[in-house]
């Protein structure tokens, strides 16, 4: 048991001696940032497009019942 103990503290002791990988968390975290934004505008754009295609359909549904309405009114 005492073995097992001591291997598990030099495992700690080794990576806390390593230096820390400052350029490669940098680069993680640029290509993250871009990544979340570029998906985020890509479900931005197909938001819009269908807020603007539901716009469109309830105009042209809106306009043939108001001409169908228009001559029984009195």
């Amino acid at each position: 048991m005492t073995l097992y103990v001591s291997c598990v503290t030099e495992e700690a002791d080794d990576d806390a001696a390593a230096p820390p990988d400052r350029a490669g968390e940098s680069r993680s975290h640029w290509r993250n940032l871009s990544a979340f934004w570029l998906l985020g505008l890509c479900n931005n754009f197909a938001y819009v497009v269908m807020l603007s295609a539901a716009h469109d359909i309830l105009k042209t549904e809106t306009n043939q019942t108001a001409a169908v309405s228009d001559p029984l009114t009195p």
